[in-house]
């Protein structure tokens, strides 16, 4: 079993509200041709009672737009729209089986230069929808997050491939500890860059299980037939080929990924302990100069 997430990002670019909302109407039709278990969205909130008892999401484009209106970021002193940081949507797919939750973030539209959009998927467990999991279905929803946003990079990881990439952690002086961060962008089963993204890609470098395919002006990298399961090895050799220095192994951890990676999600559900993102930024709260930037390389 394990739960891997698709993100994708891209740096400042104007994006008017409608634009928006033609974009997130066609993945939600994306995400919906390829399993059921991606449908049924709706708001999530402090408490499963509430997050259920919230509509679902449609494909309307009035109502997305509202939706979208409404995910904007506003100072709390006198609410007012900080349109330099776009657009903001956080929803999740309200199963009772936590193994069957995904969760769904867009920030778009996104002028600042101390947030990136993005868009994430958090998947549901690979035992508990396997069809996600099928290279035929993933590389479909890789492509087509990657034709509709035209981000600079995106890749599809889970969370144990995803630490095994960062840099150790780091005693300082002070006695406290620098967390270790990865150094560039991640790789994964599926790793894209926008041409002129990053180091670029040496395909000289990639595994032999690596397939290339180019979409639109980037390319994208696959590894082997098994999404949920790609091998380690092969996933760090996508990083040394994107220019990146291999971070030191832990081997013990890196074993426990080859033989049976592990889900990463917590036990509960995800509506009881996922807020919706913070919108109002004032007193109290950290400015929009001052809020912390998405980090970049991820």
């Amino acid at each position: 079993m394990t739960i891997s997430h698709l993100s994708a990002y891209w740096g400042a670019r104007a994006e008017s509200v409608d634009q928006a909302a033609e974009k997130v109407a066609r993945l939600l039709a994306a995400l919906a041709d390829v399993d059921p278990v991606l449908t049924g969205w709706r708001d999530q909130a402090l408490s499963k009672t509430k997050a259920l008892a919230e509509p679902v999401v449609t494909a309307n484009h009035d109502e997305l737009v509202d939706r979208l209106l409404a995910g904007r970021i506003r100072r709390h002193d006198n609410g007012e729209t900080l349109d330099d940081f776009g657009y903001s949507l956080s929803w999740w797919n309200a199963r009772d089986n936590e193994d069957a939750t995904a969760v769904l973030t867009i920030r778009t539209g996104i002028t600042s230069s101390k947030m990136l959009n993005s868009v994430t998927i958090r998947l549901p467990d690979s035992a508990a929808a396997p069809g996600i999991y099928t290279k035929v279905n993933a590389t479909h929803l890789m492509s087509t997050l990657i034709a509709i946003f035209r981000p600079d990079r995106a890749h599809w990881l889970s969370r144990d491939l995803e630490n095994l990439q960062k840099e150790p952690n780091r005693p300082l002086p002070d006695g406290s500890v620098a967390i270790g961060t990865i150094i560039g962008h991640a790789a994964g089963w599926a790793t894209y860059l926008r041409d002129g993204e990053g180091n670029g890609l040496n395909p000289a470098l990639l595994p032999e299980t690596a397939t290339i395919e180019r979409i639109d002006d980037g390319t994208l990298v696959t590894l082997g037939d098994d999404p949920a399961n790609p091998p380690l090895d092969d996933v760090l050799a996508v990083r040394a080929a994107m220019g990146y220095t291999v971070p030191p192994r832990d081997e013990e951890a890196a074993a426990a990924v080859d033989a049976a990676p592990a889900a990463s999600a917590s036990g509960a559900p995800v509506a009881e302990h996922q807020e919706r993102p913070r919108r109002d930024i004032g007193e109290g709260a950290k400015s929009a100069d001052e809020a912390s930037p998405r980090p970049k390389d991820q």
